[in-house]
Formats: structure tokens, sequence, C-alpha cells
């Protein structure tokens, strides 16, 4: 397969270009990388233990509640109709932002998931702070809302159900069920 090489000379005019990216001639595109596995491939070595954003993706507008983010298109509709999800980090206007995520039907964007700048979740509902704590707020369906944490044997779990106002945790070993409110 053919490729396009893009490469760069440092100061010295004599030394050898180092290439920074590569087009195959299948459409993918490596920065750093003369070998891109994706449509979009971006390689960023830096030392273990070091930040590595190998991509960042910028809204300069300083404003409260400037947003910015990444759109999942998931079917063939272009335009208004599109579906699919995103990530979207929102600023709070108090430097700080929160991370959103989200289900996207017909180009309505409905946030499902939020972590806030203190890393507070909330799952179906905003946040709470509550101070010197990390919070984690589940959101009610018709009937309450569930939290499941599976254990490793197929068919055993325990699940703590808040049910109006109420906290339960229920365990279920094989056919022996048993809850109890808190």
């Amino acid at each position: 397969a053919s490729a396009l090489d893009f490469k760069v000379r440092g100061a010295d005019p004599y030394a050898t270009p180092s290439t920074v990216m590569t087009l195959l001639g299948g459409g993918n595109v490596g920065i750093n990388t003369s070998s891109p596995e994706a449509t979009a491939h971006v390689s960023n070595a830096v030392a273990a233990g070091s930040d590595n954003l190998a991509l960042r993706i910028q809204n300069p507008t300083n404003a409260s509640d400037a947003r910015i983010g990444i759109g999942f298109h998931v079917n063939a509709v272009t335009g208004s109709g599109w579906d699919g999800a995103y990530i979207q980090s929102a600023n709070t206007g108090s430097d700080s932002g929160d991370l959103r995520f989200g289900s996207v039907t017909n180009n309505t964007l409905t946030e499902r998931m939020r972590i806030d700048a203190s890393g507070n979740l909330g799952i179906g509902v905003l946040p709470t702070n509550v101070s010197g704590y990390t919070t984690l707020n589940v959101g009610a369906g018709s009937i309450g809302s569930i939290i499941k944490i599976d254990g490793a044997n197929s068919g055993h779990y325990h699940r703590i159900l808040n049910n109006n106002g109420q906290l339960f945790i229920q365990a279920d070993q094989g056919n022996t069920t048993g809850s109890s409110a808190i």
C-alpha cells in the first residue's frame, strides 16, 4: 500500500528530517507512528509515571458552562437525526470542570452521568456535594434505584437497593436470598 509521509527538520538544515505524520493509502492517519492501526492513531511516548495527553481538545471560551466534547455517531443519518453517545467537559465557572457522559437521540444530548470537579458522581441525577465526603448519587426510576455489585461466581451477587428512601442490602447465594433494611 502507498503512504504519504510528512517530515520536519530541526534547527540543523542538514539533519535528516523526522516523520511526524503518515497517511496510508487506505486512509489511516498516524501521528508519531508510521504504522497507523486505526483511522486516527496518535502515539506519544513519555516516561512511566508521567502525564501523557496524546490528544487535547480545547474550547478557549472562559464563560461559565462553556463545553467541549466528543460525539460517537452510530447510525448513517447525518444532520439532525444522528444517534449515539458523547463525553463532554464543561467549565463550572470557578476554574474547574466536570466530566459528563450521555446519549444522543436525533441530535439531542441527554446527560446520563456526571463526575464533578470534587470527584462526586451522579448517575441519572446531578452529583451532590456533601462537605468532606465524596458522594455517589443515583437517580430514582419509577420504583427506586438499584446499585448492583456482581460477585465472581455466576448467579451470586450482592445488591444495594434504594427504594422509597430506604437502603437494603440483599445477598443472593444460589437459592438463598436474604435482605435487611438499614
